[in-house]
């Protein structure tokens, strides 16, 4: 998986990954 975030996404990319949606 690519990891290319914008600091915007970065929040919701760790709740997702808090909520085990992302690995």
């Amino acid at each position: 998986m690519k990891f290319f975030v914008d600091t915007a996404d970065i929040k919701e990319i760790k709740e997702l990954h808090d909520l085990g949606l992302l690995d």
